[in-house]
């Protein structure tokens, strides 16, 4: 535990691919935001409409988002994340994201879909579905 060592990881890179940070756009409407706690250097996706004429967005979450449960029971953290606290706040700080598709691709089910708050806590409605308790 602890996460992989930078050193050894990146400078193999370097040259080889090209590395972004929190605010960069890499296509038109589409940006990367840091979102840290689980590893080091986490980056989320999120897309918008690059014409401006819609509010809503899509934010890709990786791995941020491991289970269902961190939904409804928002404090819960995985053994493998490397600053629990930072990761729970960084989970908070997506959930409450305003008009936005969340994509958690560890889910197994219902991989896209709606958080709305409820107290402390959070509901999810898949993309085309109703809200499912989890």
């Amino acid at each position: 535990m602890g996460g992989p060592d930078a050193e050894a990881v990146l400078k193999p890179l370097h040259g080889v691919v090209e590395f972004v940070r929190s605010g960069d756009t890499i296509a038109p409407g589409v940006t990367v935001e840091a979102t840290p706690g689980h590893t080091p250097g986490h980056l989320a996706i999120v897309v918008r409409d690059p014409s401006g004429g819609s509010t809503e967005s899509a934010c890709i979450v990786g791995d941020i988002l491991r289970s269902p449960a961190q939904i409804t029971a928002p404090t819960l953290t995985f053994s493998s994340d490397i600053d629990p606290d930072q990761a729970r706040t960084e989970r908070d700080r997506v959930l409450k994201r305003p008009d936005t598709v969340i994509a958690a691709g560890h889910f197994t089910d219902d991989v896209s879909g709606r958080v709305a708050q409820a107290g402390d806590a959070y509901t999810w409605t898949p993309v085309g579905g109703s809200p499912s308790p989890r």
